[in-house]
Order: C-alpha cells, then structure tokens, then sequence
C-alpha cells in the first residue's frame, strides 16, 4: 500500500467524499463546457442532462458518473461532461490529482498510527458505494427497456388515433409535402419513464392535438417512438421512447439517401426522386448507416456551424455531401436557391463512381465557364488533329464535365435542364440553358451547330413524368378521398348525383390514363362546370395539384385547332381549361374541336425541330361556362360533360397525391374513362336543359302536332316542304340540312330515302298555325 492511499484513506474515509471536497472544481470542469451542477453526481454510468450556465435545459449538456479502481486500492467517483455544442467538446473530472495536490501540501505527513482497521473500513465504504452505483445501474436499465416498451406502446396508439397528414404550419412553412404523417386529432397521456428526471411521470404528454407526427421505426418495420411537430415548429420525441438506431424512410428510386431532419429529407426527395431515410439528428446517421447497410449510399448532410452534420456524415463511411453555406442545410438551401439547385449538387453524388466526399465549396451562382474545360484527351470522336467531332457523344461528354443534367418532360414536351450556377427567370430558363451550352460548346472547340437538335437525342434517353412521379411517389393508403372531392361541388336542384359521381369519376381516370399509357390514350370527354361567374370553378380545377404542381395546369386555353401555336400550348399541360366554351361553341368550330379533343396524337414541329412528329397525347379538358344554354351542337353533345353548379369548394384540404393515387389504383384494375351509350344516353337527356334555343326548332314544335295519335293525320314531307310551311320562300342548302338535323331529333328517326328527296314523316300541321313571314337571308 502507497503511503498516498494510506493519506486517502485517512483523509476520505468514504470515497463519495471527495466529490463533496471538490465540489467546486468539479463545478470548473462542467463550466468548461458550458454546463452547470448544483448536485452530487448518481454513479450509474448514464447520460444525465445539465442545465447550461445561463440555467437553459436544452438536453444539449449532460453528464455520466462512474467509479474508477486504481491499481492501488484507491476508489475514485469519476464524471465526463459532456456537450453537444462548441464541436461536442467533453471534460474529465477525477478527484485523485487534487488529492494527490493536497497530500503534498500538507505538512503534517501521513499519521503514523495507520492500520489495518482504518483500511478495512475503507474498502467497506467503496465496496459500499460500488454496491450501491450497480443497484442505481441496474434500476435505471430496467427503467429505461420498461419505459421503452411504454413509449413504444404509447407511441402506436398514438399514431392509430391519428389522421393522414394533408397541410400543417411546419409544413407549410418549410414548402414541402407531408410523405406518409399524420396529424393527431385529440390530445393523450400516459405513464412514461424519464430519464432526466429519473422516474415516472403518471401523465405525461404523448401528442398534443394539431401535431404533426412523423413515426420513428427500427429495422423490422415496428413504430418505437414519434416525432411530434407543433405548430411553431418545436420537436419532440416521447419522454423515455428510444430514438437510437431509429429512422424514418420516405419511398423512391434506388437506394435512398441519408439525412438529419424530416424537411431536409422530403427536400432531397422532392430534387432527386430518391428514397430518403432520416434519421433524426447527426448523432444518430451512423447508427442508422450500420442497422441499414447496403441500403444507403450517401449522406446528404447539414452544415452546422458546429461541423456536427460533417462528423455525423463522416462516422457513416459513407460518402457525403453539404450545403455550400454554414449554418444551412438542404431545405433552407432550396428554399434559396430552388429545387434545381439542390438536385445539381445531389445528382453529382448520384452518379456512377461517386467520389468519397463532396463538400461544395461555392454559391450557385458561381460562373460554369470557370469550371474544368473538358480534357482533349477524354473526347470519344476526335479529328486527325485531335479536335472533337459533332457526335452526339462528343456532346453528351460536355454536358457529363459540367455535370449538365438534360431530360425529356413527356408531359411538357421539352426538355428540363439542371446545371451548376443555374439561376435567373422561369421565363427563359430554357433558352438560358440552351446559350449556355452552346456558349460551352465554342469554350471546348466543340462544333456547336446541332447542339439543338443532339440534345433532344441525349434527354429523350432519360425520360421524366412529373405527373407519374407525383401519383406514385406514395402507394394508397387505402382510404377514399373521392366522397370529399365530389362534397366540393354544389349541383342545381334537381340534377343527378350520381351523374355527377360518375362524370367526375371518368374524367379523374382519364387524367391518370393521359399520364400513364404510354400510347394508345384518347380522351372521351370534358367535364364542364357551368354556374354564375365568380363560384371558382376555374380555381376548383387548379386546387387538384399542389401549389408547387400548379404549372402542369393551363387555364383559359384558346384553342384553334388550325393554329399550330395554340395546340402546342394546350398539349404541353396535363389538366387544360378550354377558355370561352360557350364562345368556342360556334357551330363552324364544333367540328374541328370536337375532332381536336379526341385526338390520340398532336402533329407539329417544335421551334428547335427540323420537322413534324407525332406527340402522343397526354392531356385532358376541363372547361367552365357561364350561360345555361351554351351547347350549340344539333348533332350530339355526349363529349360535353356538363355539370350544372351552384358552388364549389377550392380551398379544400384533400391530400390530392392521395386522391390521384386512389383513381391510378381504378386505372391499374382497368375501370373506364370514357361513357357506355346507356350512359351517353343519360348525359344527353341532362344535356338537353343547356341546349342553345334554335328558332327553327321552336317554329317547327309551335307549327305541328307533336304528339298527335291520329297516325292517318301523319304526311311525309321533307325539310325543304317544312321550311317553306313554316315561312321561309327559297330555303337554301344549309337551310335544309339544319332542318334535316333537327327533324332527325324530333322524329327519333332517319328520313325514308327516295329519288325526289328525303321524307320524314311528320304530324299534321296545328290548327291555329299561321304562315309567318321570316327574312330568308338571316342566319340560323
């Protein structure tokens, strides 16, 4: 035995004593790192929180207290504080050299009366206090797997009683959609254990009613814990739930993508279209990265001021990639500078042999002309004198250097461009992207002519539907959404319901059906809105999208389809409004429009093009009116789907990806998008009330006896016999087909055929029927 021990002993008897006798310093060792002890340490070997010096409890300071045997006979509490501040710096308190400091010191010396019996009672007091330090162990462990089992059971029944997340503030204030969360509908408790308390709380909070819940899930699929979201935006997990190895996956292409927090991870997913895993905060990406192997392949991390998101990015052996900016991560980054801009540096990640780390070091508006020029050794086609040829090859190389992103929007029909410093209007992104990289082009001594038309060769390999992505970037959740859609839409008394069920119902899937055939797509109707001005029919449409999904919609689209222009326009939006239906409606467009609609193909050359391609068609009509009687047609109007409204409800908070996803689920088990002819027949009589009024028509119905029952009363007479009886002299041939049409509709039948004429057979004329004289010349 060392004469020090022999001190020690003599000096603390009990070891705990030293912690009283240097409380102080210990108090020192705390502060170092920001955090403040009023208490003795518990000796269980846990993380304890501390308050911080300003007496904030923010769970970012924390100690752990143990015992530490030296080799001779000596027992020493020790404690570790700790931070996750200030780059996660720890402190280490051991009371042994201040012991050590006051044994030289004093001058008395080690009394010589020392023995056996004064160690003896030493060791039983650290015998004591070890004793007592595993009992501490092994509760707090048994409370804290209960307190576990407890949360996880609280956090379940939590998220059963909840409803599918459609808006919320949190999210609405980070711009991105709700993948999968719900929100709880009724405030609960129950008994959880807390750890920084060290006991159980009877009535603790489980969610708070209007939260925003995002489940924490472990490898097996099973809900262990929740992150609620309030309204303000603050975060919390249930008291004693375990968060560690914990994550939450968000679905998409391939392997997914790691980050920290649920709108950094919905960002990421909403630029790359790739499944996203979050695992909550940095401390916790290397736990995920292990539980998940295989299934990740990089990190999208924060940039804390910290560098707590790099570390964490850094423990995974993962490659990883950051935000240019300190202090930003990938959601404050595309809230910025947009989307593309994320999906630019992200796709440099993405691609085939993906470097160990990426870390940009410049804004989005950097130049790309003072990127690396393309090496003349690195050109697929050269010349004899080694300069690049114009091959589609050659140009696809450029655009991989300058890590230029090109696809071809099947919806748009053009192509979507991404590339580094990418910035300026929506107006001209396109041919701002084209400039630059013909601009490239002459920078790399690459031939710059066919850069137009090579382009589209290169985009239309890597095909994009932003429609089809939208509809299955979540599968059905299995509950309907389309009793609340049609609860949106006020009728006219007294018009069918189940009408309208069926009408909107066809249309809906022929949207689907528009975006997901690859061919053979054909639209067989336009729902049509018809009300008063101002009800937000117009507005009804444009609520089946996201905002951010808003620009696949065209509204008050003038369609002639003998102007090129005009078609490219409508057919390059996925939902169109026709503008002033009942404008459009003359009978000489009725043809042509009608034919236009029912089109499975559009022709035309693109402005960049050299000449006329087939499209296929992948649009559908929508259109709202005001007038009652605006169908002008005297053949058939079953292609106008006509709803009579009296209101509507725009500003619904239906999850529309669900709605869509629900009608692509009708698509996929083959229902119908268009009308049987029972089902024509029905929307012709309902039709019939917005009939334009044809004069001729109502001449024809005031001069004979419809429904007459004197069957030898009936004649046979044709349209031109029945227009000069019902005043008009010298009826032309325009004149007898339009009377040929509407006895066809009056008759139910086809006129007998004969070499003097078509004759309908007709009622005998009414008694009291006058000759009226009418103007021959004026139209009908």
């Amino acid at each position: 035995m060392s004469r020090f021990a022999d001190y020690v002993m003599m000096r603390f008897p009990d070891p705990a004593a030293t912690l009283v006798e240097f409380f102080s310093q210990m108090q020192e060792a705390a502060a170092s790192v920001g955090a403040s002890i009023e208490v003795i340490p518990i000796l269980d070997g846990g993380r304890h929180y501390l308050a911080s010096l300003n007496g904030q409890r923010d769970k970012r300071h924390y100690y752990r207290a143990d015992l530490h045997h030296d080799s001779d006979g000596t027992v020493w509490p020790s404690v570790t504080f700790g931070t996750f501040k200030h780059s996660g710096a720890t402190a280490y308190f051991k009371p042994r050299d201040l012991a050590w400091q006051c044994w030289e010191s004093d001058s008395k010396g080690i009394p010589q009366d020392i023995d056996d019996t004064q160690r003896q009672g030493y060791k039983r007091a650290a015998d004591k206090l070890k004793a007592d330090a595993e009992i501490a162990r092994q509760k707090r462990n048994a409370n804290i797997e209960e307190g576990r089992d407890a949360a996880t059971v609280a956090a379940i029944t939590a998220w059963d009683a909840a409803e599918p997340a459609n808006t919320h503030p949190y999210l609405s204030d980070k711009a991105v959609r709700a993948y999968g969360l719900r929100i709880a509908t009724a405030s609960s408790c129950a008994r959880l254990y807390s750890d920084e308390q060290g006991k159980w709380l009877d009535k603790a909070t489980v969610v708070t009613a209007g939260d925003l819940l995002i489940p924490v899930t472990n490898v097996a699929g099973k809900i262990i814990n929740l992150q609620r979201i309030t309204s303000t935006g603050q975060k919390r997990f249930l008291i004693g739930g375990q968060k560690k190895g914990g994550f939450f996956r968000i679905p998409g292409e391939g392997m997914a993508f790691l980050v920290e927090g649920y709108a950094t991870g919905a960002t990421v997913h909403e630029a790359t279209g790739k499944a996203t895993i979050i695992a909550f905060d940095a401390g916790n990406l290397s736990e995920v990265a292990s539980s998940l192997n295989g299934q990740i392949f990089a990190v999208a991390a924060d940039n804390d001021a910290n560098n707590a998101g790099q570390s964490g990015a850094e423990a995974t052996a993962l490659p990883y990639v950051i935000p240019p900016e300190v202090g930003s991560d990938w959601n404050d980054y595309a809230a910025q500078y947009g989307l593309d801009t994320v999906c630019n540096y992200l796709n440099s990640i993405v691609k085939s042999g993906v470097p160990a780390v990426i870390v940009p070091d410049a804004k989005t508006d950097v130049d790309i002309h003072n990127m690396t020029p393309v090496l003349m050794t690195s050109w697929p086609h050269v010349s004899h004198n080694g300069q690049p040829l114009n091959t589609i090859p050659n140009l696809e190389r450029l655009l991989e250097n300058y890590e230029i992103t090109v696809r071809y929007n099947v919806i748009r029909k053009d192509i979507d461009y991404v590339f580094p410093g990418k910035c300026g209007t929506a107006d001209n992104q396109n041919q701002v992207a084209l400039n630059t990289i013909t601009s490239l082009c002459a920078l790399n001594r690459l031939p710059k002519a066919d850069v137009p038309a090579y382009l589209l060769s290169v985009a239309d390999r890597h095909l994009v539907n932003p429609v089809m992505d939208f509809i299955t970037v979540q599968h059905w959740d299995g509950q309907s959404r389309f009793s609340a859609l049609l609860n949106t839409i006020e009728t006219r008394n007294g018009f069918d319901r189940d009408l309208c069920a069926l009408l909107v119902r066809r249309w809906l899937i022929s949207a689907v059906a528009a975006a997901a055939m690859p061919s053979g797509f054909w639209s067989k109707g336009v729902l049509v809105f018809q009300g008063e001005q101002s009800l937000g029919k117009t507005a009804w449409i444009r609520s089946l999208l996201p905002p951010e999904l808003r620009d696949l919609v065209k509204i008050d689209a003038q369609i002639d389809p003998d102007n090129k222009d005009t078609i490219i326009s409508a057919v390059s939006h996925w939902l169109v409004e026709i503008g002033e239906l009942d404008g459009t409606l003359r009978k000489a467009d009725i043809a042509k429009l009608k034919g236009f609609i029912s089109k499975d193909r559009d022709q035309f050359r693109r402005p960049y093009g050299r000449a006329e391609e087939k499209f296929q068609r992948r649009t559908v009509f929508f259109a709202s009116v005001n007038p009652e009687r605006f169908l002008a047609d005297d053949t058939g109007n079953v292609r106008w789907w006509t709803v009579p409204v009296t209101g509507v409800n725009y500003e619904h908070d239906i999850d529309t990806q669900q709605l869509w996803a629900e009608v692509y689920e009708w698509f996929k088990v083959g229902e119908r998008w268009w009308l049987n002819r029972e089902e024509e027949r029905c929307l012709e009589a309902m039709n019939a009330d917005h009939q334009q009024v044809d004069p001729v028509e109502e001449m024809i119905l005031a001069h004979y006896e419809w429904g007459c029952d004197r069957i030898g009363a009936y004649r046979e007479k044709t349209a031109t016999d029945v227009l000069k009886e019902i005043g008009y002299d010298k009826p032309n041939k325009s004149q007898s087909t339009h009377v040929s049409n509407v006895l066809r509709r009056l008759t139910g039948g086809e006129p007998r055929k004969a070499r003097s004429g078509r004759f309908f057979n007709l009622p005998p004329r009414m008694l009291n029927a006058e000759r009226m004289p009418v103007d021959c010349d004026r139209p009908f």
